[in-house]
């Protein structure tokens, strides 16, 4: 009866690929927040101490699950090759895909914190240390008596800064709008 799997193999397999699944797709992803963590901890001090202890305890979590439900999968399947065979080609393709895209998105999202950084740096020196305050009624920009915009009629609304620098970049306009 080669053909028949057990209920302990059936368990096994729908195990180890929840399994495979965290360590070579999930856990990649919760490492990047840790280099994103150890990068704001460069930067804030002892203010980023709490994210970088969720990141690593987010990881930390992540890998020991995944750890778990991997030898609880392999107990399930024992020595079985074709199944091991699979687990092991559908971890390598995740990994594969995985790891450049959480290293990718590393790597974006500190782009992005330097970008904002020097936003407010040039804020900073230029004297504009936040966003104008929006009047009812009018919006910066517009021609005196000509249609205000919906965004400054609206009481308490924010209208967007005002180009400050002529050839400036698109992703530098970006993150002085996010800043």
């Amino acid at each position: 009866m080669a053909g028949l799997t057990t209920g302990a193999e059936m368990f096994g397999e729908l195990a180890a690929y929840p399994a495979v699944v965290l360590l070579c797709a999930v856990l990649p992803f919760a490492v990047s927040f840790v280099i994103d963590a150890v990068n704001l901890m460069l930067r804030r001090e002892r203010s980023a101490v709490p994210a970088l202890v969720t990141a690593l305890v987010l990881s930390f979590v992540v890998a020991a699950t995944g750890f778990l439900l991997l030898q609880l999968g392999l107990v399930g399947i024992g020595s079985d090759a074709a199944v091991l065979a699979r687990l092991a080609s559908v971890g390598v393709g995740l990994l594969l895909v995985c790891s450049p895209l959480a290293l990718v998105a590393a790597v974006a999202r500190l782009f992005i914190s330097l970008l904002r950084a020097r936003a407010l740096d040039r804020r900073s020196a230029d004297g504009e240390g936040s966003l104008p305050e929006a009047k009812p009624g009018s919006a910066p920009g517009t021609l005196p008596g000509a249609l205000p915009s919906l965004a400054g009629t609206l009481p308490g609304a924010l209208t967007s800064p005002q180009p400050s620098r002529r050839g400036t970049t698109m992703l530098a306009r970006f993150a002085d709008h996010v800043a």
